[in-house]
């Protein structure tokens, strides 16, 4: 797929896809012609099904798998960074060595996962449900997130930190240990008052009590030491998951009293709560939606905030609504952003395709995108999170025998503040990269201002003031005249974005140094 796709080829393209018995996305790729490990970054997958499949060494980084069946999928040594996995099947999924930074885990199942040497710094683990089979062996992870904030244009906010102060970090086998010990303990809820007369060698160990509000009480983090033991607790444990029924990610209050019935703990409720609990399940599925109306209430509020400033705890409440406001600000110029991006991206899909058949599969889709990257007039700048690359040219220079050394030159500006900038050559999962006849060729060192390295290097970046970087690829093929695609791998440290950003241009002239 080098050369534009006449209509007539794109048509036939779709029937073999059409045709393709199997469903797996491995297998369509390879008919589509697509890599997985390169042409499948930020794709939308959302509610696909993608169990039992071999996607190793993929590349989904900053993509849409929410609510994706991944289970007993092969993900090893693949790059999710950035990712939006929530409500994803991962049990039985093999995501050893895989690159999880920055991904969203909300509500993700990974139950008999392996995260064998995965990379899970700073990502979100809100509500995940794993257990003892889970392996974490060797896991990296700097820090991690414990609750998101966001909405249905996958926007997210992580917070609560661990560990808690900014630039502090997990040491080595830190955080298994914060998940192994979790796993030791369970939560209690009862609607209706509790009956303590009903367990009284069972409730010795509990560390807090926390009333809820709305008549509920929680006792948290019942030990399990002198008092059930991990037999019973293991018991517990599979008999409430051979009854599992997904409301919200939890298990049905009739499915725990059963199992309680089944072990003998009968007695930790009452008969009159089980029947209010019952009541309050179907309550649980409007949660989200008093979260939407919350979220409208405090818009409002930080309008009508300046009415009420009087008296210093008023004063310190405007402070507050007042950074709240200039957060959101600062995330509708992202969304405007994004939409306009998405705009464009439609509009030369509909030019260049007006032919084709239209298909809304999202693996369809990642074909569409391919060919629009393919017949695009090649750019010479990129925008992405208030940075701009500019690319000046690349050249080619010690020119030998059978090989040549080719250089890019670019210069990157940030537009919003200073920031913090990283630009990587090849460093673990970090790699630029130019591409030319089937042959991929990695970067052997980067420059930028007058700092150099072979794997790395960071500068803080002024605002609208621009710094050169020049990025070298060694031992190029003689017969390479262009490079149909660069790719560039960098990291940006700012107030409002912290991950990385890849930038790719195409289609670019060679000229003789």
């Amino acid at each position: 797929m080098k050369n534009p796709l006449t209509p007539e080829e794109l048509g036939a393209l779709f029937q073999e896809i059409e045709s393709e018995p199997t469903g797996k996305l491995s297998e369509l790729a390879k008919v589509a012609g697509l890599n997985l490990a390169e042409d499948y970054v930020g794709v939308d997958l959302s509610d696909e099904d993608l169990s039992e499949d071999d996607l190793s060494g993929a590349d989904f980084s900053f993509s849409n798998l929410r609510n994706v069946n991944l289970k007993d999928t092969n993900l090893a040594n693949s790059n999710l960074s950035g990712a939006n996995l929530t409500g994803a099947n991962l049990s039985g999924a093999n995501l050893s060595g895989a690159n999880l930074t920055g991904a969203n885990l909300l509500l993700v199942q990974a139950i008999e996962t392996n995260f064998k040497e995965a990379n899970l710094t700073g990502a979100c683990i809100e509500d995940w449900h794993i257990n003892f089979h889970t392996s974490f062996e060797n896991v990296k992870c700097d820090y991690i997130f414990l609750r998101t904030i966001g909405n249905k244009k996958e926007k997210f906010i992580f917070k609560e930190r661990r560990p808690l102060k900014e630039n502090t970090y997990f040491e080595p086998g830190d955080f298994e240990k914060l998940i192994r010990k979790s796993q030791e303990t369970i939560d209690l809820i009862f609607r209706n008052g509790i009956n303590w007369q009903a367990f009284p060698n069972h409730h010795k160990q509990y560390k807090a009590f926390d009333n809820k509000g709305h008549g509920s009480s929680v006792v948290k983090q019942i030990s399990l030491k002198n008092s059930l033991s991990k037999d019973k607790f293991k018991n517990l444990v599979e008999t409430l998951s051979g009854r599992r029924n997904q409301l919200e990610g939890r298990s049905t209050i009739d499915s725990v009293q059963e199992s309680l019935v089944e072990l003998g703990l009968s007695d930790v409720l009452r008969k009159n709560d089980i029947e209010e609990i019952s009541k309050q399940v179907s309550r649980e599925f409007k949660k989200r939606q008093w979260k939407n109306y919350l979220n409208f209430a405090l818009i409002l509020i930080i309008f009508v905030a300046p009415l009420a400033a009087f008296g210093s705890y008023k004063l310190r409440q405007v402070e507050k609504l007042q950074a709240n406001r200039t957060e959101l600000k600062n995330q509708l110029e992202d969304y405007q952003i994004a939409k306009d991006e998405l705009e464009k991206r439609v509009q030369k899909i509909n030019n260049e395709n007006k032919y084709s058949t239209t298909f809304t599969t999202a693996s369809t889709e990642a074909i569409l995108i391919k060919i629009a990257e393919i017949t695009e007039i090649p750019a010479t700048s990129f925008e992405a999170q208030g940075l701009i690359y500019e690319l000046k040219g690349c050249q080619k220079s010690n020119v030998g025998s059978i090989s040549q050394t080719i250089s890019c030159t670019l210069l990157i500006t940030s537009k919003r503040e200073n920031v913090e900038f990283y630009l990587y050559s090849n460093s673990g999962g970090r790699k630029s990269r130019i591409f030319e006849a089937d042959k991929k060729y990695l970067a052997t060192s980067v420059k930028l201002g007058t700092n150099s390295d072979t794997s790395y290097v960071k500068s803080n970046l002024i605002k609208d003031v621009p710094i050169e970087a020049t990025i070298t690829f060694d031992n190029v093929q003689l017969q390479v005249n262009k490079i149909e695609g660069l790719q560039i791998s960098s990291l940006l440290r700012s107030s409002y974005y912290k991950n990385d950003i890849k930038v790719e241009f195409r289609n670019i002239s060679l000229s003789e140094n």
